[in-house]
């Protein structure tokens, strides 16, 4: 099964794979899709979705649901004994869990756990759920309905209604004062929850009385923000409904056989399903139902009857923003850009004054009527009017590519106009952010943007497209560089992809040495090369015990491989901690074992290198470029990188007294191991120098030390070989 996310704007869809599928409901921006769970079929897994389909979080619920309704912060679902909510957005100042689960016989005993028995085999005792921002609203069998506070799950009040009822659907209006419930047989009530409190303040427990009751009802939906107003569909009509103290006055009846998508001030939308699933290929928006509210009829009829002018009359007694609106529009539509300026005006309407001034400001007729029809939304009568750049910009302004690849077959224009390049390549941009990279790369091509069609063949693999714009375009052009060193990132053969000849060179080399370094990574003398560092280091500290435990080999220290690769691995998760001192210090502790072959001693002096320049320790760095010059480890084709550490010397010291960088002070132990090749004890934890004042543990396996200090403030075992040491806490 799958679930498709369409834009009714953009006319965009996106496909998804909803296994198992119960139910979707959604809540502005967020959708959740109500799946069965494959492996307990008495439970479910509830996807949190962006509008676009896109999985945002999972969530497994032990319950499958009958019920279930969803706001801007809660999911609410519920199998009739066993309500759970979940928190998927929480509130500033909500600190609980994100997970709330109860039995409705045990509301006095709300548990926030993750799981929960089952509830399949009791009667269920709860028919349907409806929520607010801040309300939790449970109908019950017997006819009582329950009213929690969210999201900390209090019973505050508890409703009664006519058990006969039995509703399927709950649905609480904006500010959450009516609720609107539709029974098993198709009948709608609504009830005033806000008149049924204040009657009873003195009890928790109130009568509700319908307000408002229709027959063969199959759905509903709250106007957004009107309160006493409600649409529904009866049998085959869409009506609406407003609710008064006075008395309930029916505005309109249209036939309609759609589902209900939106109710407002203004209008009432409805989309017809069954004409989708029968005509996938049509636009959303020829799809979609709208019927005006009865207020913009009457002002409709008295704006056609009596004229502008009197139906001011109408629209002051009313007096609603969207009246007076719609009145600007009328006015607009009939070229009396007086009236709608005085409209635009009452509503402080910035933009809409803008336009007024803009259109008197055109002489030309014409192009006041394409300013009026882009105001008015009208685009395909703006369209008609611009010319032919002008109707280009609009269709890509509104991201149509429809409209504009009709603009173009209809066109006149030669295909080396620049306003047709332009078209493709923002065409080329659409489906680009939309991820649709082949049809991107048809649109770029037909732009002539070669860089946009190199990285739409990078995204796709595609190295013969690649090959294809490389031979039509100029060689050492920054274009041409890039695409070589996308070749050669994938170890291309040069001859093949027509390379320039550095790159072909480099190329080559670099495969060869990648051969070379395979082959003797495979040999069975340098497997452990190979390995990741904390893997040899592990490999070796195995060793030094083995051969601590045989005294296989007498005089030989077994733990100086181990040390080497624990300081190595100490100073790099130093570096990317950002703790450069501690880096800096355990580094130079690291280069006492450079005759242990296993790790490549430059790796060592460039940690050095690179800690002592940020740290400005400029007499530490002199000595590590000096070694780093120095090493005989260095190969013929790293030429190139000895005579850039060369040059980096040359242009920090190489400078005059006056210039050159003042150095910090670094403690003598350093100095003198630096300059001397004194050896000192080094903390294993930290890397740091133990002085002769300085309280250290020393280990009995690997007789390592470690500072006291930090052993008291964090282990209680070695850092180097993982040995339990006593501390002493005196």
């Amino acid at each position: 099964m799958h679930t498709t996310f369409w834009n009714i704007r953009s006319d965009e869809r996106h496909c998804v794979r909803s296994p198992h599928l119960k139910a979707v409901i959604s809540s502005e921006e967020r959708v959740v899709m109500v799946r069965r769970d494959c492996k307990n079929r008495n439970a479910c897994i509830l996807q949190l979705c962006d509008c676009i389909g896109g999985t945002i979080n999972l969530k497994a619920v032990g319950i499958y649901p009958e019920s279930y309704c969803m706001d801007s912060n809660f999911v609410i679902v519920t199998d009739g004994r066993v309500i759970f909510v979940w928190v998927y957005s929480s509130q500033e100042d909500y600190r609980g869990s994100d997970e709330l689960i109860f039995d409705i016989d045990e509301i006095l005993n709300i548990k926030s756990v993750a799981t929960t028995r089952s509830g399949s085999n009791q009667i269920p005792v709860a028919l349907a759920v409806a929520s607010s921002n801040s309300k939790l609203y449970v109908a019950r069998v017997n006819g009582t309905l329950l009213c929690f506070s969210l999201p900390l799950l209090v019973l505050e009040r508890t409703f009664t209604f006519d058990p006969l009822i039995r509703p399927t659907v709950l649905k609480l209006n904006c500010s959450s004062t009516k609720l609107s419930m539709i029974s098993l047989n198709g009948g709608l009530s609504v009830f005033d929850l806000a008149k049924n409190s204040s009657k009873t303040r003195s009890s928790t427990t109130s009568t509700l009385s319908p307000l408002v009751q229709r027959k063969d009802t199959w759905d509903m939906i709250w106007d957004d923000d009107n309160p006493e107003a409600i649409a529904y569909i009866e049998k085959a009509k869409v009506g609406s409904c407003i609710l008064s103290n006075d008395g309930n006055s029916l505005e309109f009846q249209e036939t309609c056989s759609g589902y209900l998508l939106r109710s407002c001030s203004t209008h009432i939308s409805a989309i017809m399903l069954d004409d989708i699933f029968s005509a996938s290929f049509m636009k959303i928006c020829t799809l979609i139902q709208r019927f005006d509210s009865k207020t913009l009829l009457l002002l409709s009829e008295r704006i056609e009857e009596e004229g502008l002018v009197k139906a001011i009359s109408f629209a002051e007694k009313h007096n609603q923003d969207y009246i007076w609106r719609a009145l600007a529009r009328a006015a607009i539509d009939q070229r009396r850009l007086d009236i709608a300026e005085k409209m635009f005006f009452r509503l402080q309407d910035y933009v809409g004054i803008r336009f007024i001034k803009r259109a008197q400001q055109q002489i030309d007729e014409i192009r006041q009527d394409a300013e009026i029809a882009f105001f008015l939304q009208d685009f395909n009568s703006a369209e008609s009017i611009f010319r032919f750049d002008l109707a280009l910009n609009l269709r890509l302004s509104l991201n149509d590519v429809h409209g504009v690849l009709r603009i173009v077959r209809q066109s006149e224009y030669n295909d080396d106009d620049i306003s047709l390049y332009s078209a493709w390549d923002r065409v080329g941009d659409i489906y680009f952010d939309r991820f649709d990279w082949p049809a991107a790369l048809t649109y770029y091509s037909k732009a002539s943007s070669f860089e946009k069609m190199a990285e739409c063949c990078c995204l796709l693999e595609d190295f013969d497209g690649l090959k294809a714009i490389r031979q039509n375009i100029v060689d050492q052009s920054p274009l041409s560089n890039h695409i070589d060193g996308i070749f050669q990132s994938f170890g291309m053969d040069s001859r093949d992809k027509r390379m320039t000849e550095t790159y072909s060179t480099n190329t080559d080399s670099l495969m060869s040495e990648f051969d070379n370094d395979v082959r003797s990574l495979l040999s069975d003398s340098a497997l452990m090369a190979a390995a990741s560092p904390i893997l040899r280091q592990k490999v070796s500290v195995m060793k030094a015990f083995k051969v601590q435990q045989e005294k296989i080999i007498r005089g030989v220290n077994a733990w100086r491989d181990s040390a080497a690769l624990h300081y190595f691995i100490l100073a790099h998760r130093q570096l990317y901690n950002g703790n450069l001192q501690f880096c800096m210090r355990t580094a130079i502790k690291c280069s006492e074992y450079g005759d242990v072959n296993v790790f490549d001693e430059r790796a060592t002096w460039q940690l050095i290198a690179l800690s002592s320049f940020h740290l400005q320790y400029h007499e530490v760095l002199r000595r590590a470029l000096i070694k780093l010059e120095t090493l005989s480890s260095w190969h013929n084709e790293e030429v190139t990188v000895l005579g850039q550490y060369r040059d980096l010397n040359l242009h920090i010291f190489g400078l005059t007294k006056e210039e050159k960088p003042t150095s910090a002070t670094l403690e003598s132990v350093y100095e003198n191991f630096l300059e001397h090749g004194h050896t000192y004890n080094a903390c294993t934890l930290t890397g740091q120098a133990i002085f002769d004042d300085s309280p250290f543990l020393s280990c009995n396996c690997c007789n390592h030390n470690m500072l006291k200090k930090e052993g008291r403030k964090k282990v209680m075992s070695c850092a180097l070989c993982r040995s339990n040491i006593i501390l002493s806490l005196d």
